[in-house]
């Protein structure tokens, strides 16, 4: 796969003719905002049809090595293959052009293959707080430094995971895409369903230097 390197948006043609499985209207999305008569096909969908055309055989307890090279470090793992899938999918999913997911592009800026929940945490809470500065910045008013904003968004970027999960489920294919999905979904889970105190205080106590 290539991104732009200004935006990065996924750069890759579409298949000439996408499977049924990919328009918009098939298991769509409950909070989808795009319109059907502009948009036949799920972005997501058509970005991910060469990958579930090679995975449809594999299970996603397959054990893989996996390297990852990157410009300035390499990651290598042996991991079932929906860990490796995971990662992947992350990438793909968010520069796929849906409107829902793109919120977390930023994030592939940084990327960072196999990613812990922890992780997980601290970077979507780091980049949610730089784009209320930015907002502010721009000279608007009404930053969200209370994350209220950030629940509603991962709501909607579970609603998204789910729902994919069940288009996945209604093709002839093995559980390695569809688990890599879940995996996804249970790392974005935590702003209104598993983030607690006890996660914040921990975090707070590493910006003393700071805060005081």
């Amino acid at each position: 796969m290539s991104l732009d390197r200004e935006t990065l948006s996924l750069l890759r043609p579409a298949p000439a003719e996408p499977p049924e499985w990919t328009r918009l209207e098939f298991h769509r999305c409950p909070n989808c905002p795009l319109d059907p008569a502009q948009h036949p096909h799920c972005p997501v969908a058509v970005s991910m049809v060469e990958m579930v055309e090679a995975l449809k055989d594999r299970n996603s307890y397959d054990e893989v090595e996996v390297v990852v090279e990157a410009p300035s470090r390499t990651y290598s793992k042996r991991t079932p293959l929906q860990g490796a899938v995971s990662s992947l999918l992350g990438l793909l999913m968010t520069t796929s052009g849906c409107p829902i997911l793109d919120r977390l592009r930023p994030m592939v800026e940084t990327h960072l293959p196999f990613m812990t929940r922890h992780e997980a945490l601290y970077r979507i809470l780091t980049m949610y707080l730089l784009a209320q500065y930015f907002i502010e910045a721009r000279g608007e008013q009404g930053g969200d430094w209370s994350l209220e904003g950030l629940v509603r968004s991962m709501d909607d970027i579970h609603t998204v995971n789910v729902s994919f999960c069940k288009r996945l489920n209604s093709i002839p294919i093995k559980d390695a895409s569809v688990n890599a999905v879940v995996i996804l979904s249970t790392l974005g889970d935590f702003p209104s369903r598993r983030i607690t105190q006890k996660d914040l205080a921990r975090l707070a106590r590493l910006f003393q230097r700071y805060v005081g």
